[in-house]
């Protein structure tokens, strides 16, 4: 149990700082970026949903 909580921490870390860098590349029109951040964005809600079921 304790080990699910800290891996859904990580990732809500993991998605607060793809938030901040998203800003960024918005702010500055950083297409490339953008759509970097938006690739390992689909990865960790891969990854959360993957744990979801696991918890169930």
């Amino acid at each position: 149990m304790l080990d699910e909580f800290v891996s859904s921490i990580f990732v809500l870390n993991e998605l607060f700082k793809l938030e901040l860098v998203l800003k960024d590349s918005l702010k500055e029109l950083d297409v490339l970026r953008l759509v970097d951040v938006l690739i390992d964005s689909f990865k960790l809600v891969e990854v959360t949903v993957l744990l979801i079921c696991l918890l169930d």
